[in-house]
C-alpha cells in the first residue's frame, strides 16, 4: 500500500510545520505550501525523501490549483488537506478599521480555506480523505479586541460545519475536522501578543491567554489522533467548552425576553 499524502498550507512555520513533522514521522508524503520562500528553505531540512514544498499564496485560487497539480504529480493522490494558512489581525472592532488589513486577513484566513477546498475536494472525494481546517477557540466564542482575526475564525468554523453537513448528506466519505485550539506558542501568536501593546485591553487578553498556551507539537498530536477518530472538533483547552456553554445559555436567556412567535417551535 502506497503512503498517504498530506497537503499543508502555511506549513513552513508554527502549527503547519509541526503538523508536517508529525505526518512525516507517520510515514506520510507531505506537500508544504507557503508564501514564505525563506521559511520553506528551512522546512526542506525535514526532507525524508517524502517532502515537496511549493511557494503559494492561498489567497490566489490559481496558486492553490498549482499546488494540487504538484501534489498529484509527485505522489499520485491526496488523502489529507490541512487548510492551515493564516495571519493575525487583532484590533478593537469599536476602533476605526484598517480596511486594507481586514481584506488581507479575510483573503488568507477565509478565502484561503475556500480556495484550498475548491482545489482539493475532488481528490479527497476520490480518496475518502480528511480535511483539517485551522480555526481557533476565537471562532467558537467571540473574544473582544480580536477584530478581523476573530471574525475570520468564526467564518471558517461555519464554513467547516456546512461543508461537513453537505458531504455527509451527499454520502461522501470525507471527514472534516475543525481545529479550535486555545493559545498555541507560535511566531504568529507571539507577534499578536507584541502587537497588542497599542491597546492595553487587547494586551491583557493576550497575556491571560498566553499563560495556558500549548506547543505546536502538542496540537499536531491532536491532529494525528483525529485522523483515526475522525472527530469534528479538536478543542485543546477544556475551558473553551465552558465558555461555549455560557455563551449559548446567555443567548437562550436573552431570546426568552422577546415575544413568542406564534407557529414557531
Amino acid at each position: 500500500m502506497s503512503a498517504r499524502t498530506a497537503v499543508i498550507t502555511g506549513g513552513a512555520n508554527g502549527i503547519g510545520l509541526a503538523i508536517a513533522r508529525r505526518f512525516l514521522a507517520a510515514e506520510f508524503n507531505v506537500v508544504i505550501a507557503d508564501v514564505d520562500d525563506q521559511a520553506l528553505d528551512a522546512a526542506r531540512a525535514l526532507d525524508a525523501g517524502r517532502l515537496v514544498t511549493v511557494v503559494a499564496d492561498v489567497g490566489d485560487p490559481e496558486a492553490m490549483e498549482r499546488v494540487r497539480r504538484v501534489a498529484v504529480d509527485a505522489f499520485g493522490s491526496v488523502e489529507v488537506l490541512c487548510a492551515n494558512a493564516g495571519i493575525g489581525g487583532s484590533s478593537p472592532v469599536s476602533a476605526a478599521a484598517d480596511l486594507d488589513r481586514w481584506h488581507r486577513v479575510w483573503d488568507v484566513n477565509v478565502f484561503g480555506v475556500v480556495h484550498s477546498i475548491n482545489a482539493f475536494l475532488p481528490e479527497l472525494r476520490a480518496s475518502g480523505g480528511h480535511i483539517f481546517i485551522t480555526a481557533s477557540r476565537t471562532g467558537l466564542v467571540a473574544t473582544p479586541y480580536t477584530g478581523a482575526y476573530g471574525a475570520s475564525k468564526f467564518a471558517v468554523v461555519a464554513l467547516g460545519e456546512m461543508l461537513a453537513a453537505e458531504l455527509a448528506e451527499a454520502g461522501d466519505d470525507v471527514a472534516v475536522t475543525l481545529l479550535c485550539p486555545g493559545a498555541v506558542r507560535t511566531e504568529l501568536a507571539s507577534h499578536g501578543a507584541a502587537g497588542a501593546d497599542a491597546d492595553p485591553r487587547q494586551a491583557a487578553v493576550h497575556a491571560e491567554r498566553w499563560k495556558t498556551a500549548i506547543s505546536a507539537d502538542e496540537l499536531a498530536e491532536h491532529v494525528h489522533h483525529a485522523l483515526t477518530t475522525r472527530q469534528r472538533y479538536v478543542i485543546t483547552h477544556p475551558v473553551t467548552i465552558d465558555w461555549m456553554r455560557d455563551r449559548l445559555e446567555a443567548v437562550a436567556e436573552d431570546a426568552r425576553r422577546g415575544p413568542t412567535v406564534v407557529g414557531e417551535s
